[in-house]
């Protein structure tokens, strides 16, 4: 067991997988797939990923038009 925690392989899929669930989850609030944003976040770097949320428009805000 202390040979796991030893390995950086291991490490960085840990750290990985823990930095991508408060992305999914931030993505599934602006109305994206929270799957998707997960994977992407896993596979993809982290940072790409906050840019690709921060760029995207909200999807959950009604339109102004949408009332009309």
């Amino acid at each position: 067991m202390a040979d796991l925690l030893t390995n950086p392989l291991l490490i960085l899929i840990l750290i990985k997988l823990i930095a991508a669930l408060p992305i999914a989850y931030v993505a599934k609030k602006r109305g994206y797939s929270y799957g998707l944003f997960f994977a992407c976040a896993f596979l993809l770097e982290t940072i790409t990923t906050i840019v690709f949320i921060c760029v995207l428009p909200n999807r959950t805000k009604q339109s102004p038009h949408a009332s009309m």
